[in-house]
Order: structure tokens, then sequence, then C-alpha cells
């Protein structure tokens, strides 16, 4: 539905002029998950006193017709007529109501909002975007041209050359895998895109860009080092593992060592990462300092793991990974730390309820939205 035709049913039930069609219109509309922001946007604030509006009109509808139905009975040869039983009629109203009310809570308030999974767009050299396909783990670029991992083909007629990008992008929970010319293998998280050549031949380096979060396994290269370039650094490596999270709207750019070495450069200084190390970017400086690298590949292996993490960082990848909004009622909440493990697999009702057993938040789901108050 479009938001002009929205907004006109909208005001037409505020002043209750809607005809029967347009009433059974609006009801679909209020009830059609693919609509659901569009609804939000439209009369969230009016919410619970549309929606009883609604019940009201639709109860009071189905009160009278099952009433006649009561009232009238055919004829039969005796021509007896039934009286009529307001405790019948009573009962039937309050069913209706339940009904009502039950299926407005699963549909708005309960929807199923399921976690993330294999979901990205592929931009090829010539501009062209290809929808992959969520049954499929990752893709590869070969001989063949790009193909899924698992070999089926994607595209064929690929310009091949150090200067022909393509663009990995995942959305809001979407996470999927791909294997470069060279054979490095990248794993990206939500919300994140990579930029890369089709191959690398012809060139003394190997260079990508990335927005958001990746996991990266380089092949080793002694004569062509592997360049990252990301918000605000630099990193180079000629064979190694780590993860970077380098989301624009975030503070913070965090690399993670798991093997090998990586050189960090940034205009803020530069670094040289060993193992179970993590260089952290924030406010102008570059810091060095020793983790648990199973914490940043948490994500990799399809848990949440929070180490005294705030719980506006804990939302921030809740948001992503099951493509929701948060909105924090009281911004004292987003400093509380929260320390615990999560399965990015479990529903978000699950999730949430784990949380709210953790700290002193309170988080009330409304549809696709997150509003945290204090208990």
């Amino acid at each position: 539905m479009t938001r002009q035709r929205a907004l006109y049913l909208y005001n037409k039930h505020k002043s209750q002029t809607l005809s029967e069609d347009e009433l059974y219109e609006w009801l679909e509309f209020v009830f059609d998950k693919d609509d659901q922001y569009l609804l939000e946007e439209v009369f969230d604030q009016d919410w619970n006193a549309v929606v009883e509006q609604d019940m009201e009109r639709i109860a009071l509808h189905r009160i009278k017709s099952m009433t006649e139905e009561i009232l009238v009975i055919p004829q039969r040869k005796t021509r007896v007529v039934k009286k009529f039983r307001p405790w019948l009629a009573i009962a039937v109203a309050a069913s209706i109501m339940l009904c009502l009310s039950a299926y407005l809570y699963i549909q708005y308030y309960r929807m199923d909002i399921k976690p993330g999974g294999n979901y990205a767009q592929l931009t090829l050299p010539g501009g062209k975007k290809v929808e992959l396909r969520s049954d499929k783990n990752g893709i590869e670029i070969n001989e063949q041209g790009v193909t899924y991992i698992d070999g089926s083909i994607l595209e064929k007629d690929l310009q091949s050359s150090p200067t022909a990008m393509l663009v990995l992008e995942t959305p809001r929970g979407g996470e999927y895998r791909v294997k470069l010319g060279d054979g490095t293998m990248v794993f990206l998280n939500a919300e994140s895109k990579l930029s890369y050549p089709a191959n690398f031949e012809g060139t003394n380096k190997r260079e990508v860009m990335l927005e958001g979060e990746g996991y990266f396994d380089v092949h080793h290269d002694a004569n062509k080092p592997f360049l990252i370039k990301s918000d605000r650094q630099t990193i180079e490596v000629k064979g190694t593992q780590f993860v970077v999270s380098s989301y624009k709207n975030e503070a913070i750019v965090r690399t993670t060592l798991i093997s090998g070495s990586v050189a960090i450069q940034s205009p803020y200084g530069s670094a040289l990462l060993k193992p179970s190390q993590q260089s952290v970017l924030q406010d102008g400086n570059l810091a060095i300092r020793s983790v648990d690298v199973s914490e940043a590949l948490a994500w990799t292996k399809g848990e949440f793991v929070f180490n005294e993490e705030t719980l506006e960082d804990v939302m921030r990848k809740i948001s992503r990974w099951y493509n929701v909004d948060i909105i924090f009622q009281n911004d004292e909440m987003k400093s509380e730390e929260y320390v615990g493990v999560v399965s990015r697999f479990d529903d978000i009702d699950k999730v949430l309820n784990k949380l709210g057993h953790i700290g002193s938040a309170q988080f009330t789901r409304k549809g696709s939205r997150i509003v945290i108050t204090k208990k």
C-alpha cells in the first residue's frame, strides 16, 4: 500500500467514515507484516485507540449479524420462533472480542521475527545487481566466473581484471561468505560491504575495501601483500586469520588477530599485532591489548558473546542481526554493562528474556521495535 493511500484510509478511519470495503482494506493493511514500517509511521502514537475502535466496530457488526441469525429462525410447519436470549449475544460479543484481541496480539505485537541468515547482494563490474540465494552460504571467483561455493553458476560473463570491482553487501539480518580470486576467504557479518577485484593479476598487491565487520582467512603470498582499507585504517598482511570490525556509525574500530601477523596503519599511529592481540582505534588513539579471540570469533560460530559490553553496544548487535529498531526510554541505560553468551539462532523474544535476567533493563517488543526501560 502507498503512503498516500494509507493516510487516506487512516483519516477516514479517524472520522469514522470508512465504507465496509475500505474497513476491510484498512484491516488488511494493519495486519500485513510487509507494511509494518509504514503502519508504524502512519499511526504509531494512536495505535491503541485505533485498535480499540476497529475491534468495537467489527464486534458490533458481528454481534448484529449473529443476533439477527438468532432471532430469525427458518419457518417450520409449526412456525415456532425461539426467544432472543440476551446472555447469548453477550457471550458472542465476548468471544469475538477475545479472538480479535488474540489475533491482533499475535499478528502485530508478537509477530515472528526470525534470526538473520544467508542474505546478500552482489554488484557486478558492469553495475548489475544480483540477489544471492539464501539457501547458499557463499560465492567464489574462478575461471568459470562467479559461482556459488557448491559449484553452481551465478555469472559466467565476468569482466576479469584488477580494475573490475565487485561489491558484496549484506543487509541487516544477513551474512555471507566469499572466496576471492587468490583463494582468500572472507565471511561478512550483517550490514557490511566488501569491495574487491575479480582477480589480483598484474599487480604487486592485493587490495580490498571493507565497511562493517568481516572475518578474513588470507591466502599466503610473500610477494604480494594483502591490504584491507577500512574506516580510519589500513591493514597489511601476507597470510593470516583475523577479524575486523569497522562500522561507520560506531566510534571504535577493532582488529583482532587469530594467527600470523598484521600491520595496522592509521593517521593516529601504527602497530604490529601478534596472535591474541587486538588493536582498538578510538577518539584519535590507537591502543593494543591482549584478548580472548573467541569473543571476536563468536558471531562466526553463531553466538553473541558479551564481556562487559555496554547495553548500547549489545543492542546495536541485536538490531543488526534481527533487523529491529531499538528505542531507549532512558539514556542512562545505554552505559550499563552486560556479560553473557546468547545464541544468534534463538528467536528474539528468547534473547530479550535472557538479557532481561542479566541486568536492570526491561525489554518490550512492539512489532519490529524494542523499547528499553528500567525495571
